[in-house]
């Protein structure tokens, strides 16, 4: 299965289902989008899996704003849409915590394609 890398506490909230929607800077690459991916967390911790249903792209601060229950960034967060050129929502279709963390490698770049 491939891997996401997500920061914590946002990978913790994704997988407990209280984030449903990831932002990011670039829109998700479509061969993500219904795939089922393990959510990697900077202690090389792979903490549960997700699949994003969709993805959107932010306009304007109005409207990013109004997602703010769904993705968990306030306005003072450096990742908050007055910070960035481009913004983009994951929205979560299915997320699982597993019971108990894997120890992983570390990896770079935000995915990593499994075979």
């Amino acid at each position: 299965m491939s891997k996401i890398y997500i920061r914590n506490p946002w990978a913790q909230l994704i997988v407990d289902g209280k984030k449903t929607i990831e932002t990011a800077a670039f829109n998700l690459p479509d061969r993500f989008i219904n795939k089922w991916l393990h959510v990697q967390t900077e202690n090389k911790m792979v903490i549960g899996k997700v699949k994003f249903k969709a993805t959107k792209r932010y306009a304007t601060a109005e409207t990013f704003d109004s997602d703010t229950t769904a993705h968990c960034v306030g306005e003072g967060s450096p990742y908050h849409f007055r910070q960035r050129q481009r913004c983009f929502g994951w929205v979560v279709g299915a997320a699982v915590a597993f019971k108990a963390p894997r120890k992983a490698a570390a990896f770079k770049s935000q995915f990593r394609l499994e075979q």
